[in-house]
């Protein structure tokens, strides 16, 4: 038997495109953690790594961003989150990002992967309340996983 219950805390509640508000209903045995990949391109510069350090000089990578969200699946449709609505979530943070020079960036003057994770995590979190942890890679062997703080 698969037992329902009806969210009523303000951290279940969701937003959907429309700006409503929605109480949605829960399989509570049916907990799960779905994810969705993105890219963007951006360049950067470290400026506090010593002289001579290639990662001083202005260069670019392709950032593989991964999304973790945790969550009891919706009785109703059959899933915690429609991708549909994590993409539209997501788009306007990563369109902030994407070919641009982060530097240029509030918040990223030294863009190491770690303060870049922590910078997209502050901006899509408060969207994104069942938001685990996200994976950031910017070379296919180097990257960082933050979970909050």
């Amino acid at each position: 038997m698969i037992k329902v219950t009806i969210a009523s805390d303000a951290d279940h509640m969701l937003i959907n495109k429309f700006g409503l508000t929605l109480q949605p209903y829960y399989l509570s045995n049916l907990f799960m953690i779905i994810y969705q990949h993105f890219t963007f391109d951006a360049a950067h510069f470290l400026p506090h790594v010593p002289d001579g350090h290639k990662c001083r000089n202005l260069h670019g990578h392709t950032y593989h961003l991964t999304l973790y969200i945790t969550g009891e699946i919706l009785e109703r449709e059959g899933w915690i989150l429609d991708f549909s609505d994590l993409k539209a979530i997501a788009a306007p943070v990563i369109g902030m990002l994407d070919h641009t020079l982060l530097n240029n960036i509030e918040g990223l003057e030294n863009p190491t992967a770690e303060l870049l994770a922590a910078w997209i995590w502050q901006k899509i979190k408060p969207l994104l309340p069942g938001l685990q942890k996200i994976e950031l890679k910017e070379t296919p062997a180097s990257g960082v996983i933050y979970g909050g703080e």
